[in-house]
């Protein structure tokens, strides 16, 4: 699972920008939303430009898989061809008043559950995502499209990791 991990799963970084599961990293805090400027450009958007969609497109093979959120995945997806498939997983609950909807928190942990088990399921197709299954998510076609596949669970409650 760690060479295959190390081979197909990235992530974003402010200060160190694309980095893979065994990269080594000093610890740091740094939003990508920062208005830092660096040289003469006027934030970390800017500074890292074209770099990372490039970067990310000549391992790609056509689609990415991206867990991220919108802060961090910007700087990425905003530079990726059009013929690269970009594919953003979401989640679901049945909130108490009734009513379908994402719930941030939730979102944000699921995308964690989630890219651990693409590595320990060796995941490389959209489709395979469908059979992902935690905390009670499950894929629902229903509210899914081609690139933005849903998993939806029943009751909302808080996540319990053991």
């Amino acid at each position: 699972d760690a060479a295959w991990a190390q081979e197909h799963l990235l992530t974003m970084s402010g200060l160190y920008g694309i980095v893979r599961p065994y990269d080594l990293i000093s610890p740091y805090r740094l939003e990508m939303k920062a208005v830092i400027p660096i040289g003469k450009r006027k934030n970390i958007y800017d500074f890292w430009g074209k770099k990372l969609g490039e970067y990310v497109t000549a391992r790609a093979n056509g689609i990415v898989c991206d867990l991220s959120s919108d802060e961090y995945g910007k700087p990425v997806t905003a530079h990726l061809p059009k013929d690269v498939r970009i594919i953003k997983p979401v989640f679901y609950d049945n909130r108490p008043n009734g009513k379908i909807g994402r719930a941030p928190i939730y979102n944000k942990m699921m995308r964690g559950v989630m890219a651990r088990w693409i590595v320990d399921h060796r995941v490389d197709t959209p489709e395979g995502l469908h059979k992902f299954t935690g905390h009670g998510y499950t894929y629902s076609k229903e509210l899914s499209t081609a690139d933005s596949p849903a998993f939806f669970r029943e009751e909302m409650k808080p996540l319990v990791f053991d």
